[in-house]
C-alpha cells in the first residue's frame, strides 16, 4: 500500500471543514455541527502524518516499501512523522525493595519503539519474498536502516548487526563493500563507535566488515580511529595531552598513556598502505602534537600536507603551522596556515590562525580581507574540517548512500 505523506483529503473536504469551523464559532445555534465537523474533518487532521498505523512497530513494513520504490525524500518525511506519535506507554518492573518488584508504567518515544521493533519487522518484509527478489529486498533494507540511523546510531546497532549476519548468508558483494563502508562512517559519529569494537554479544562488528573485506585500508585505519573515537570523550584536535588522559575512559593515567602510544604504533604501521598513508600520518602527527612531541609531529605532518584529500592536507597544514608557531619559527609558520587556508578558503580555523599570524607581521589589511571572505563565505562554523576530525570515516557519508541509492536503481 502507497503511503501518503501529505493530508489526504481533497481541496473541497478542506474548505467544508474550514466552514464549518468559522460556522461553529459565529453561533451558538450551530454547535451541533462540531460533531458534524469531526465525523467529517477529523480524519482529515489525524491523517495529516498519514502513517497508516499509530503502532510503531507496524510502521516498519510501509518505510521499507517507500525504499523498495526509492521514495527516499517521502520516507525521510515518515520518519519524521514517526518521531512526532505520542509515547507509547510500557509497564517495567522497578525494584523499590530488596525484596519486592513493583511494577510501573513509562512512555517510550515512539521512535525508539521503532528502532527496537526494526530487525524482527523487516526480517519479515525481506522474507515475504524468495531468490533474487529476497535478496534485493535485504539490500533495501540495509539502506533504509542506516538512514533511519543518521543522527542516532545506536538506537540501530541491533538493526545493523542483523543486517551484517544476512549478508554474511551469501558470498562478499560491491554493494555490501560499500555499506559496511558507511556503518563504519555512520557508527564513528553519531554515538556507534563502541558497538563497532564491543566484542560481548559475540558483536564487534569491524572484525565482520575486516573478515568479509580485508584488503580494505579504510577498515585497517578504522582500528586506532576507532579506539580514539570510542574511548576519547568529545575528541578534538586542539586537546593536550593531561586532556587525552582525562578524556579516555580508560582506568588510570598510565593506563591512558598506554593507550594512547598503541594508537600511535598502530597509526605508523599504516602508513606504507597507500590509500590511508596520509591520513594515518596526519592523524599521528596530530596525536604527537597534543603531546608536545613537536619534531616528530612535523615529520609526520609536512609529508600529510601534500595529500590530494582536502580534509588530509587541510589538517596536515593547520597543524603543521600549529608545531612551526610553536618551535619559533614564525615564517614558516605563516606559510604552513596560508597552505592550509588555500585548501579550503571557507575553514574558519585555518583562517583565523592564518589572519593572526598576518596581523602580528603588520599585514593587517591582509588579514582583515581574510577574515571578511571567511566569514561571508561559511555561516555554519559546524562545516569547518576542524570539527569532522573527531567523526572518523563520517565526511564520506553522503558519497557511500548515494552510491547505495545508486546501486538500488540497477
Amino acid at each position: 500500500m502507497r503511503v501518503q505523506v501529505s493530508p489526504p483529503g481533497s481541496a473541497t473536504d478542506g474548505r467544508f471543514c474550514q466552514l464549518l469551523r468559522r460556522t461553529c464559532l459565529s453561533s451558538k445555534a450551530a454547535l451541533c455541527l462540531v460533531f458534524l465537523a469531526g465525523a467529517i474533518c477529523a480524519p482529515n487532521l489525524a491523517q495529516d502524518r498519514s502513517l497508516p498505523s499509530s503502532r510503531p512497530d507496524r510502521l516498519v513494513g510501509p518505510f521499507l516499501d517507500l525504499y523498495d520504490r526509492g521514495e527516499y525524500e517521502a520516507a525521510g518525511r515518515y520518519l519524521e512523522a514517526i518521531k512526532s506519535l505520542p509515547d507509547e506507554i510500557e509497564t517495567v518492573q522497578s525494584r523499590t525493595a530488596p525484596i519486592q518488584s513493583v511494577p510501573g508504567r513509562v512512555g517510550v518515544p515512539a521512535f525508539d519503539v521503532f528502532a527496537r521493533s526494526f530487525a524482527n519487522m523487516a526480517r519479515d518484509w525481506v522474507r515475504s519474498e524468495k531468490g533474487e527478489s529476497q535478496q534485493r529486498r535485504l539490500r533495501v533494507a540495509s539502506l533504509a536502516v542506516l538512514e533511519a540511523a543518521d543522527g542516532g546510531f545506536s538506537r540501530f546497532a541491533a538493526a545493523t548487526e542483523w543486517v551484517c549476519n544476512e549478508f554474511r548468508k551469501y558470498p562478499p558483494t560491491q554493494f555490501e563493500h560499500v555499506w559496511q563502508l558507511a556503518v563504519l562512517a555512520l557508527a564513528q559519529s553519531g554515538g556507534g563507535a563502541e558497538f563497532l569494537i564491543r566484542e560481548r554479544d559475540g558483536a564487534d562488528h569491524l572484525k565482520h566488515a575486516v573478515s568479509r573485506y580485508p584488503s580494505e585500508p579504510r577498515f585497517a585505519l578504522a582500528i586506532p580511529l576507532n579506539e580514539m573515537v570510542a574511548r576519547i570523550a568529545n575528541n578534538r584536535p586542539g586537546i593536550k595531552a593531561q586532556e587525552l588522559v582525562r578524556r579516555s575512559n580508560v582506568p588510570d593515567e598510565a593506563s591512558s598513556a598506554r593507550f594512547v602510544e598503541r594508537v600511535l604504533t598502530q597509526l605508523d604501521g599504516l602508513a606504507s598502505l597507500q590509500d590511508i598513508a596520509e591520513e594515518a600520518l596526519m592523524r599521528a602527527g596530530i596525536i604527537r602534537f597534543q603531546l608536545g612531541r613537536f619534531d616528530s609531529a612535523l615529520a609526520n605532518l609536512s609529508v600529510a600536507a601534500k595529500s590530494d584529500d582536502q580534509f588530509v592536507r587541510y589538517m596536515s597544514s593547520l597543524f603543521e603551522g600549529k608545531v612551526l608557531e610553536a618551535l619559533g619559527r614564525r615564517p614558516a609558520a605563516l606559510a604552513a596556515y596560508e597552505a592550509a587556508h588555500q585548501a579550503d578558503p571557507k575553514g574558519q580555523a585555518a583562517a583565523l590562525q592564518y589572519a593572526a599570524e598576518l596581523f602580528t607581521n603588520g599585514r593587517r589589511s591582509e588579514a582583515a580581507s581574510v577574515i571578511e571572505g571567511t566569514v561571508r563565505d561559511r555561516d555554519d562554523a559546524a562545516g569547518d574540517w576542524w570539527y569532522v576530525y573527531g567523526s572518523g570515516d563520517f565526511r564520506f557519508w553522503k558519497a557511500y548512500q548515494q552510491q547505495l541509492r545508486e546501486s538500488l536503481k540497477k
